[in-house]
């Protein structure tokens, strides 16, 4: 089992076998969506390497390539989990995900 449930439980308690295989279950989710007959989308992350979460992001990203859904994961050396990396890369996927567009 991947640490991403040892993770979840060290910040939120005993998942006492309630989190597997339901909506909450982020494993769950990307092999279900792996296995339906819709063409999945691109799956984007940015994670800074001073977050206290970037381990458990990227073993989730090695996740999606292992069960082959497509994700890009932009990982930024020395940005925290803080608003000044969040306002950041808001902006660059906003303007990336969706452009201005001029007549």
């Amino acid at each position: 089992m991947l640490s991403l449930f040892s993770e979840v439980e060290n910040a939120f308690g005993p998942l006492d076998e309630k989190l597997y295989g339901t909506e909450n279950d982020l494993l769950y989710l990307a092999q279900k969506l792996k296995d339906s007959a819709f063409e999945p989308p691109m799956l984007y992350m940015s994670c800074g390497t001073a977050d206290y979460g970037y381990d458990m992001a990227y073993e989730f990203k090695e996740y999606l390539d292992k069960v082959g859904l497509k994700n890009e994961f932009i990982s930024v050396e020395g940005a925290a989990h803080d608003y000044e990396y969040a306002n950041v890369v808001l902006k660059k996927a906003i303007m990336e995900l969706f452009p201005i567009r001029t007549c």
